[in-house]
């Protein structure tokens, strides 16, 4: 078994079932007799293909429902198998968070459906001339009932004794390592040019996005060899914060280990470089700043007296070598 998939213990697979009605049944021919097309009706009661039976601001509530859900998962998962991978160790309190949204979901399917017919009424008063094409194509509330679900599902994931489909689950997993480093490199240099471009000083309210992003490279930090990384980095700035602890501001050298963090952080190549160890985040604060890491001693003038006089040879740079590193760009 491969290091991909030998710890996918460590995970669940998220299934959410959310069904949303449109609000809308489909146009039928006889609707649009002996109309013209002067006289066809306004977008918001029609388009291509279908008409709508409510006013659609009934039906956000279960919308909003359903972007929580998924913000729920993604919070600490990723995209997977059609669901999303989740860590293990987190299952509860996600599962708790989902049956909260279910049942607020539930109430409002409930509310909704009470108050269905007075809101086709309503429509078809805002809409007299097609009253007879909004009530030919009204549905019963029970089949609007069949159209709002909400629910979802968590399942061990376990590869089948194939080759062929451990291959495949691999490549799969492997996908969600790779998505999640390229999704906390992004957030990264957001949060760079969003907090420390120009600045001297962060707010320590912003922690709570980098604590975040922390928690969720921890859960999955074995799906690839630089989530690691990001998270010790994470943690190194997240120390800044601590030490800042009641202040509005982290500042100075603190503050300078953030802004060098957040550059790894936010640059694939930068980070393969500190994941080899051949960055570190020293070495970065040490170019940022203008300083050597080590100073050669200088010559007292009786040395200079006893060294004989010789022309100085031209320093070498060996073709391909670069001459200092461009941190920032």
């Amino acid at each position: 078994m491969t290091t991909e998939t030998k710890n996918l213990d460590k995970l669940v697979l998220v299934n959410l079932d959310i069904d949303i009605w449109s609000g809308q049944a489909k146009l039928q021919a006889s609707d649009l007799k002996r109309i013209s097309v002067e006289d066809l009706p306004p977008e918001s009661l029609a388009s291509l293909g279908s008409k709508r039976l409510c006013n659609k601001e009934h039906l956000k509530v279960f919308s909003k429902l359903k972007t929580r859900a998924i913000r729920a998962v993604t919070d600490h998962g990723r995209p997977f198998l059609g669901g999303y991978a989740y860590p293990v160790n987190r299952m509860v309190e996600l599962e708790g968070r989902l049956i909260t949204i279910e049942q607020e979901y539930l109430d409002a399917k409930r509310q909704f459906l009470n108050r269905y017919d007075e809101a086709v009424e309503d429509w078809i008063r805002e809409n007299p001339e097609y009253a007879e094409a909004i009530r030919a194509g009204a549905l019963t509330r029970a089949e609007v009932g069949e159209r709002l679900n909400f629910g979802f599902q968590m399942i061990n994931i376990q590869p089948a004794q194939s080759e062929e489909a451990n291959a495949r689950l691999k490549q799969s997993v492997q996908g969600v390592g790779d998505a999640l480093v390229d999704e906390i490199a992004a957030r990264a240099n957001e949060f760079f040019e969003k907090y420390l471009v120009g600045a001297e000083h962060v707010s320590t309210q912003t922690q709570r996005t980098l604590k975040n992003m922390r928690d969720k490279v921890s859960g999955m930090a074995f799906l690839n060899g630089n989530l690691l990384p990001m998270e010790q980095l994470l943690d190194e700035m997240l120390r800044g914060y601590a030490s800042h602890q009641g202040q509005k501001h982290v500042t100075g050298e603190e503050f300078n280990r953030i802004l060098a963090a957040t550059l790894i952080l936010s640059d694939r190549h930068k980070l393969d470089r500190y994941t080899s160890g051949e960055l570190s985040l020293e070495k970065l604060l040490n170019s940022m700043s203008g300083t050597k890491p080590e100073e050669e001693p200088s010559e007292t003038p009786a040395e200079a007296d006893a060294t004989p006089s010789q022309p100085a040879a031209p320093e070498s740079n060996p073709a391909g070598e670069e001459e200092g590193d461009d941190y920032f760009f």
